[in-house]
């Protein structure tokens, strides 16, 4: 991806990227008030970031402008595609 970032966006999404939920937060103490508002709206603007129950957290789109891919959790396997169709099963290949 070819998104341009400041060094401090790409010092939190990388930090974030190192948190099992992707979680934005903490965010460095200079960021507050204002600063912090506009901030994590510019990131929720590029799709950077999504908000879920009040947290903000790395959409793929976040990990891959800081070069890094979303982690699947342990436990859970990706499914291919085409072993999904194979199977009959498009409805989970899609999801």
């Amino acid at each position: 991806m070819n998104t341009k970032l400041t060094e401090t966006q790409t010092a939190v999404l990388k930090a974030a990227t190192s948190r099992p939920d992707g979680n934005l937060e903490p965010l460095p103490a200079n960021l507050r008030g204002g600063a912090r508002t506009k901030f994590i709206d510019g990131l929720l603007a590029r799709g950077l970031i999504a908000e879920s129950e009040g947290r903000h957290l790395l959409t793929d789109a976040g990990y891959a402008a800081v070069g890094k891919r979303h982690p699947v959790p342990k436990g859970v396997q990706k499914m291919d595609i085409l072993d999904a169709v194979a199977k009959g099963d498009i409805t989970d290949a899609l999801a």
